[in-house]
């Protein structure tokens, strides 16, 4: 979002945002206008590299239309230090001028209506007609992840709907070019989701207009696409000023509502409820709701004593909870892979980490693929070699990614199966993010 002399100019990206979270459209807005200061901006070297892959995975798409002797217009970048109208008028005007000439693609083609502002990867030529001729275009966009997502396919029909004002007719198809390690284009048929794209932008622009005069929300719910906005630290820091009840662990957002409806608004107020309520809340069971209240009387008391409070709720039951813990054996290690799905086209595992029960760490590194072979065929020999020692030692990880790598690592390499397969069937392996 862009503000230019108090007039907005939006983009796919505001569009996405906007169905993540409504609040944050409000946030952008404002920024924009200058009436809040900027959201803070974190250096994340990981993102850097996705966007690195994105622009290689671009270019790919790029050359394999010029190998298949397609006809390429590469629209260049107008100057930076243009004002921002004039940049994106040059930009459109450039577009303009290939697709009037027929190439048969026209890369990095800007598109404007004088509100909205998007740079369509490619515009592909087809042959039907339109103001520009007896030739038009269709939009296609490329995108790293390996299945279409719906703000990809949002984005997409925001520069279908601007190209049709160029063009003097909509594109019947649109395209989105996957990577992955079998890269494939999806396409969708324009009509099909033009009533949803048009129902998604008005309610967008009815909401930036009505927050010309409305108060910025305070301490909105959390959402998923938290962990993807820049206001993420000033909402995180609202909430706790007002004691929200996602502060509460575990909670979900159904069971806020209810309690909200009921007029319990902070995890203060849950933690004093008495129980058993008359009526019970709607939508919420009465040992959902013992649960979340139990936890946020914990977290009122730690916050009031000023220290940690702990509390086993749970009975102690074989096979549940900690008492899912096998016994510990000197033999024991706890394992950490770390990974990278987009490298090397099929991913790599490329980090082998593990500690023993002295505490002793040891990293084994695969930065190509005949070394990950040798280090998982490493790990699982020294696995296998400690299991002979100390039958009973097991092999802790957290969360289920080191058993589907493990998996995974033996179908690609065709590599010590059966003695997968002994850890697996053994018991061997233990999840802890199961015990927690």
């Amino acid at each position: 979002m862009k503000a230019v002399a108090d007039r907005l100019f939006f983009s796919a990206t505001d569009l996405s945002n906007f169905l993540g979270c409504p609040a944050r459209t409000r946030l952008d807005r404002a920024e924009a206008l200058e009436e809040i200061g900027p959201a803070p901006v974190f250096h994340d070297p990981g993102l850097e590299v996705l966007w690195k892959r994105g622009e290689e995975h671009e270019r790919a798409y790029l050359e394999g239309l010029r190998a298949r002797g397609r006809r390429v217009a590469e629209i260049p970048l107008p100057s930076p230090d243009l004002p921002y109208e004039e940049k994106w008028r040059r930009h459109a005007e450039e577009t303009l001028r290939a697709m009037k000439a027929g190439y048969d693609v026209v890369f990095q083609a800007a598109l404007t209506d004088g509100t909205w502002v998007g740079r369509a990867d490619f515009l592909v030529r087809v042959e039907t007609p339109s103001d520009l001729g007896p030739w038009s275009y269709e939009v296609v966009d490329t995108k790293l992840a390996r299945e279409a997502k719906g703000g990809a396919l949002l984005q997409v029909l925001l520069y279908a709907d601007l190209l049709a004002r160029v063009q003097g007719r909509p594109p019947e198809h649109v395209g989105i070019a996957l990577g992955g390690p079998e890269p494939r284009e999806e396409t969708f048929r324009v009509a099909d989701y033009a009533a949803y794209f048009r129902s998604v932008r008005d309610r967008f622009l009815r909401h930036v207009d009505a927050g010309a005069s409305s108060e910025l929300a305070v301490a909105p719910e959390p959402v998923e696409h938290c962990t993807l906005c820049g206001w993420q630290q000033r909402c995180a820091d609202e909430r706790r000023d007002v004691d929200h009840l996602a502060l509460v662990a575990g909670i979900g957002r159904r069971q806020r509502s209810a309690l909200v409806a009921h007029g319990v608004d902070t995890t203060t107020a849950l933690a004093g409820l008495s129980l058993p309520l008359d009526p019970p809340l709607e939508g919420v069971s009465a040992v959902a709701l013992e649960r979340i209240h139990d936890q946020a009387a914990i977290q009122v008391r730690g916050r009031r004593d000023g220290k940690p409070v702990h509390e086993l709720i749970l009975p102690v039951e074989a096979g549940q909870g900690l008492a899912a813990l096998p016994e510990p054996s000197p033999g024991d290690l706890f394992f950490d892979f770390e990974g990278d799905p987009y490298a090397l086209t099929h991913g790599l595992e490329y980090l082998f980490g593990f500690t023993d029960a002295a505490g002793e760490y040891t990293g084994w590194w695969a930065l190509d693929r005949a070394a990950e072979k040798a280090v998982f065929e490493r790990f699982v020999d020294l696995v296998i070699e400690r299991l002979e020692r100390w039958p009973e030692l097991h092999v802790y990880h957290f969360g289920t990614y080191e058993e589907t790598a493990l998996k995974k690592l033996m179908g690609r390499h065709a590599t010590r199966e059966g003695e997968v397969d002994r850890l697996l069937r053994g018991g061997v392996l233990v999840d802890l993010h199961r015990v927690v």
